[in-house]
């Protein structure tokens, strides 16, 4: 599935979170790198979509994470 900005759906509104976006997960600001779909067979699913995200502090990056647990958290 293509990380675009536009939804499934067609509407840019159904995405709660966007590439480049700032957002805060687990406390830290993170900067969305990508936006990917989640398989209907993942083990452990939690939302239907993940977010790459990086560091803006030069941290560990945490990688791919469900997209209902990071909020905006501007720029």
């Amino acid at each position: 599935m293509s990380d675009a900005n536009e939804a499934e759906s067609g509407r840019a509104g159904d995405r709660r979170v966007c590439r480049g976006r700032v957002v805060a997960w687990e406390g830290v600001k993170y900067r969305v790198l990508r936006r990917r779909a989640v398989d209907g067979l993942a083990m452990l699913q939690t939302d239907t979509h993940e977010v790459f995200l990086s560091a803006l502090d030069g941290g560990i990056d945490p990688e791919w994470v469900p997209e209902n647990e990071v909020e905006s958290a501007g720029e």
